[in-house]
């Protein structure tokens, strides 16, 4: 998480100079992992348009700290099981352990990954292949 709050902050930095991007996909689902759905407006960064369903980032997080905070998700554990990178495109396959008001699940995420004209790597579309109630 350092690495990626490192970078979203000088990246947004008025004066940076010919800054190239550094950090890979995997960083920035594990940093989705950290900031979803608790912190947002941290969150809603990571994302594209279309992972929002086409939702302003405003009103993304306003729906996300309504229903998200009534199922009290959290992610308690998270690991990046493996990856691949096609020009602009990357997939991610994420383990996780997480709770909500039903309890701690096991999860098996797929997430795939669009590089925008900055660079920088967002998060474009998601797929929960398993979710385990323990």
């Amino acid at each position: 998480m350092g690495v990626y709050l490192f970078w979203a902050v000088y990246r947004n930095s008025p004066d940076r100079q010919d800054f190239q991007e550094v950090v890979v996909p995997g960083e920035v689902v594990k940093g989705w992992a950290k900031t979803f759905p608790h912190a947002p407006t941290l969150a809603v960064a990571l994302t594209t348009k279309h992972f929002r369903d086409g939702r302003a980032p405003d009103d993304w997080v306003e729906d996300v700290r309504g229903l998200w905070s009534q199922l009290r998700f959290r992610y308690q554990t998270g690991q990046v099981q493996s990856g691949w990178t096609k020009g602009d495109t990357a997939l991610v396959i994420f383990n996780a352990t997480s709770t909500s008001i039903w309890g701690k699940h096991n999860r098996r995420e797929e997430y795939r990954l669009i590089k925008n004209a900055q660079g920088q790597w967002l998060l474009d579309q998601f797929r929960l292949v398993n979710d385990r109630i323990l």
